[in-house]
Formats: structure tokens, sequence, C-alpha cells
């Protein structure tokens, strides 16, 4: 009921995405989850190497 609603709310090429989507949804929801993970990990190694640095600027 609700794929025939969003099919004729998105139109002919919408309905081509969201079938393509559908089909591969698990790579690219692991695709995301990995990026944001790997965002995640980056940040904090940066926030970490800020904080060392301020620590030895105020140190010396």
């Amino acid at each position: 009921m609700f794929k025939e609603i969003t099919h004729s709310i998105v139109g002919k090429w919408g309905s081509l995405v969201l079938d393509f989507y559908i089909e591969n949804q698990l790579i690219f929801n692991l695709l995301i989850v990995t990026y944001a993970g790997i965002m995640l990990v980056l940040r904090v190694r940066r926030r970490k190497r800020s904080e060392k640095q301020n620590r030895e600027s105020y140190s010396k």
C-alpha cells in the first residue's frame, strides 16, 4: 500500500531510484554507517591531538 502511494508521488524516475535503493539498501546503509564511524574516530583523534598540543604549549 505505502509502496504504491510512494511510487505515485515520486513519478517514473523516482520509482526507479527508489526500487534501486530498496534492492541495495544493505550496501548503502553499511557505507553510511562506516563513513559515520570513520568521521567519529577522526574527530576524537583530532580533539585529543589538539588537547595534547594545548597542554604542551601551556607547559612551556
